[in-house]
């Protein structure tokens, strides 16, 4: 063979193995799912692939070869520019999070990584608005592949005669060299300059290529990747785990998105790897495609997220049981659930009592039926404290796990196999204990972290809860005390009154007698003294009879029942027919409701009111007016009149039994008719109260519950 064709032939092979390294670099980025695209310093695009098209809605050859501002205009006025042209500017890189609108009213977040390269800038976007599935772009871009090889190995089917035939067929072959080594420098440039690891591999899973930074991540040089596989860079649990991902893509000839660990220096990190399958002229799967980049960020804050969730959701559920169950039931819920999300077989949840004791509610519900203590108590007073977990955690006021299994248990007890112990600390001081133990697995730091946590929630709760449950027991010794004392006054002013009128009338009639017997005989003093002990023996009568009423009001009361106010009104004019006539009385009403009530103390209270306005009268003759206003919950009547008025400072003192403000000269009665209304009053679950000004008359209100 001639020096001619030998020359001819290293030309043609060498053209092959540059398009061939060139159409691998720019599959490698037309593969990408990733935009990228490289624009020139005059800002032309150089080269787009079909994801960087896609993310700003064009397509590559409305890109290709024109300037930005030309496709964008006012583009030059954006942060978006002026990264672009600080990244050119300084040749140092650039990432930033950039938001583009659309025509429709609609956009996309793209994540840009502005990288200098040699042209330019490169521009490599990630579409951060959610996941893309690519699979019709990638084929698109095999497709081209296949056919730019095609196209390529029809250029370079000259046959050997015409090259033989024409030196200045060889000059161009030369030039087309010369062009295939620059379109495959640009594209080899551009992939090592990914801020992505790429890698392509055999159908073999045996390493053909790598970018430079992949290669420095595992200390040697891109050249030397070649006919390596991943058990020469990685553990073997690992390189396995890749192996058998890539069999999976080749095998399926489908792209796959993995997230995954990933090992460098002995530094483990999180990546996401796309793997995509290649074929080569006749379809046959020939290797893959792999491009991955560190997600550890993204990893990290997920999880985070994933424990505050975890942490709200528990949050809520005990929040809930606290807002809901009352008493001990508490205690027994919120084990329950913190139990379920533990995953632990046994728990313990108690509170500190007065005495320093701890006590625990829980140990009825599940430990104390399996274990074979003799003393199966619920109180455990700190004298009897041992030296377990628990009592170590409240004494030292920290928590203590262990994920071995316990030796200090009580003979009898359950084996307690790993547990946490978390004193439940309020202001310093430890109120409670939460334990957890015999899990399935091991107690992570996580969980230790999540329950030290949720007993800082459930702190300031459980004080309240138990600062209530003092101050609810107290107060029922102090209302059960003060019940049995309204009783034995009860009872006492019943029987001393009823006792004491037999007495009084022996008193009175004896004294009656005297007088009639011996009226002539006694000198006007006498006579005198006579008549003060009748009149003092029948006031007594009448305060034994008022305070006999008002101890009867809650003791003698009749049941409720639909009372028509209106009868009761017209009962209480009647019974005091005597005083309106006497004093030219006028009493006016609204129209009055039915209400559920006793009858006969409504009649009393009605009576009462109105007789104090008809007796508390002014120069004016009285005017009696008795109104109602219907409120949802409740009837508010009020009985005004134009009588003398009362001081303010006086409202309190004339609803206390025996007070009067008017002498008895002025004024008959024994003050008991206002204290008795306000028991009647509040018997129904009302209030009474009163408005009034010295010589402009009175108003007494009061309210009725509305009953079903």
């Amino acid at each position: 063979m001639s020096d001619t064709h030998k020359t001819k032939a290293q030309l043609r092979e060498e053209v092959n193995s540059l398009r061939q390294s060139e159409e691998r670099y720019r599959g490698i980025l037309d593969g990408l799912l990733e935009g990228f695209q490289v624009i020139d310093h005059d800002w032309r695009h150089l080269y787009v692939n079909e994801a960087a098209a896609r993310h700003r809605r064009r397509k590559r050859e409305e890109l290709l070869g024109r300037t930005m501002t030309e496709v964008f205009p006012g583009i030059e006025e954006t942060a978006l520019f002026a990264a672009m042209r600080t990244a050119m500017n300084t040749q140092t890189p650039h990432r930033m999070e950039h938001e583009f609108f659309f025509p429709d009213g609609s956009s996309t977040w793209l994540e840009l990584m502005i990288q200098p390269v040699p042209e330019g800038i490169s521009i490599l976007s990630i579409d951060i608005t959610g996941r893309k599935r690519a699979a019709a772009a990638l084929s698109d871009s095999k497709g081209r592949l296949r056919q730019q090889t095609a196209d390529s190995s029809r250029e370079q089917s000259v046959s050997a005669a015409a090259l033989s035939d024409s030196k200045g067929r060889l000059r161009q072959q030369t030039a087309s060299l010369e062009a295939v080594r620059e379109s495959e420098r640009k594209f080899r440039t551009l992939v090592e300059n990914l801020p992505q690891k790429v890698f392509l591999k055999d159908e073999n899973s045996t390493y053909v290529m790598c970018n430079e930074i992949f290669a420095r991540d595992l200390g040697i040089r891109a050249e030397e990747f070649g006919g390596k596989s991943d058990f020469d860079f990685f553990p073997k649990e690992m390189a396995e785990k890749y192996r058998a991902d890539d069999r999976e893509v080749m095998a399926a000839g489908k792209i796959v998105e993995i997230e995954e660990k990933y090992l460098v220096d002995g530094k483990e990190s999180w990546v996401q790897t796309l793997k995509v399958p290649m074929h080569d002229e006749s379809g046959n799967t020939s290797g893959l495609l792999g491009v991955f980049w560190d997600i550890t960020d993204r990893k990290l804050a997920e999880e985070e997220i994933r424990r505050n969730a975890r942490e709200l959701a528990l949050r809520n559920r005990i929040a809930e049981v606290f807002l809901t169950e009352r008493g001990e039931e508490i205690y027994a819920r919120v084990l329950d659930i913190i139990r379920e999300e533990f995953g632990s077989e046994y728990g313990v949840f108690g509170y500190i009592d007065e005495k320093g004791g701890l006590v625990v509610p829980t140990m009825t519900r599940g430990v104390w039926n399996q274990c074979e203590v003799p003393d199966k108590r619920i109180v455990f007073p700190r004298d009897i404290w041992g030296r377990s977990s628990w009592p170590t955690a409240i004494r030292e006021k920290r928590v203590i796990s262990s994920n071995e299994p316990s030796t200090v248990t009580p003979e009898g007890h359950i084996t307690i196999t790993r547990h946490i112990s978390q004193p439940i600390i309020h202001l310093g001081e430890v109120i409670g204990l939460i334990q957890v133990a015999n899990k399935d697995s091991d107690y992570t730091d996580e969980d230790i972290k999540l329950l030290q946590t949720i007993s800082g929630a459930i702190a300031p709760v459980l004080y309240a809860r138990m600062m209530q449950e003092r101050h609810d027991a107290r107060l029922r010794e102090v209302m059960d005390d003060l019940a049995r004392s309204n009783q034995e006054l009860e009872q006492f002013a019943y029987v001393a009154s009823h006792d004491l009128q037999e007495p009084l009338r022996m008193v009175a009639s004896y004294t009656q007698l005297l007088e009639r017997r011996y009226k002539d005989q006694l000198d006007e003093t006498a006579n005198e003294f006579i008549g003060y002990a009748v009149e003092g023996a029948n006031r007594m009568q009448r305060l034994i009879q008022d305070l006999l009423a008002y101890s009867r009001v809650t003791s003698r009361g009749q049941g409720f029942a639909e009372a028509n106010l209106e009868e009761v009104l017209a009962e209480a004019k009647a019974n005091l027919q005597a005083a309106i006539e006497e004093t030219s009385a006028e009493i006016t009403s609204d129209p009055l409701p039915v209400v559920k009530a006793d009858y006969s103390q409504m009649l009393q209270l009605l009576q009462n009111l109105i007789g104090n306005a008809v007796k508390f009268h002014g120069e004016e003759p009285p005017r009696v007016r008795i109104s109602v206003e219907e409120k949802p919950a409740e009837w508010v009547f009020s009985v005004r009149d134009n009588g003398i008025g009362i001081d303010s400072q006086y409202f309190d003192r004339v609803f206390v039994i025996f007070q009067r403000l008017g002498g008895r000269a002025d004024y008959a009665g024994t003050g008991i008719g206002l204290a008795l209304s306000r028991r009647i009053v509040h018997r129904h679950g009302g209030s009474i109260w009163i408005e009034s000004e010295p010589g402009k008359g009175s108003t007494f209100c009061f309210s009725l519950p509305k009953r079903r």
